[in-house]
């Protein structure tokens, strides 16, 4: 993933049953990246309601 893209930060949000699935098919670069998970199917949530549970999750 992150290491076709040249990705700095990764933020994998998924529902816990889908993070398990990920996790193991993580590349090391994406690991390397990868600065939080976010256990929560934010699927019908507002683009606002998502970003305050991101901000959340990332420093200043």
């Amino acid at each position: 993933m992150a290491e076709n893209h040249g990705s700095r930060h990764v933020i994998i949000v998924a529902p816990p049953r889908a993070l398990g699935v990920l996790r193991p098919l993580l590349g090391t670069s994406t690991r390397n990246v990868l600065k939080a998970e976010l256990t929560s199917d934010l699927v019908r949530h507002k683009v606002s309601e998502i970003e305050r549970h991101l901000a959340a999750l990332t420093p200043g």
